[in-house]
């Protein structure tokens, strides 16, 4: 599978889902753009997420069945600074009014907490910098968690006696 990248025990893998599916247009271009289709990509991943241990940068959320998923993290930002990012970095008047359109209406955020349960889903503020130092804070304590329960778990499958607790 392309993208394919090896995992350390105990550790996550990130990859951007553009990775995971092989497209000849995406061979053909410096700067790759994906179109997949939704089935195409499960399929194309299905054994590997369900083995665990990664995250999946992906703008739609309810593509991903329920039992593959911890935790759904939609990143937020007001109007304005959507607006400066999406323009700094050339979107076409369409494209620019797709995404604000779609932010001011919480099209992702709803399209979240329908798909899957109101715990497994987090809003996190992206403003500034300073948001998104303590967006990677909180979400480096959540692997860190996910992380050690996982470890703990398959400890306990494999009859480990005096599991310890995570320290978090």
């Amino acid at each position: 599978m392309a993208g394919k990248r090896k995992r350390r025990a105990g550790s996550l893998m990130k990859t951007r889902s553009a990775t995971l599916v092989p497209s000849p247009a995406r061979a053909q271009t410096k700067t790759p753009r994906l179109a997949v289709a939704g089935q195409q990509l499960l399929d194309a991943i299905e054994d590997e997420i369900k083995a665990g241990g990664y995250l999946v940068d992906w703008h739609a959320c309810d593509l991903f069945p329920q039992s593959w998923v911890d935790l759904v993290v939609v990143l937020r930002s007001d109007s304005s600074t959507l607006y400066d990012r999406l323009k700094a970095r050339d979107y076409s008047e369409k494209k620019l009014q797709e995404n604000m359109d779609a932010e001011i209406m919480e099209v992702l955020l709803t399209e979240a907490r329908e798909a899957f349960e109101e715990e497994m889903v987090v809003e996190l503020w992206s403003n500034g910098v300073e948001d998104m130092e303590g967006n990677v804070a909180r979400i480096a304590a959540w692997i860190e968690s996910w992380t050690c329960q996982e470890g703990q778990g398959k400890r306990r499958e494999m009859g480990a006696v005096g599991v310890e607790g995570c320290l978090l």
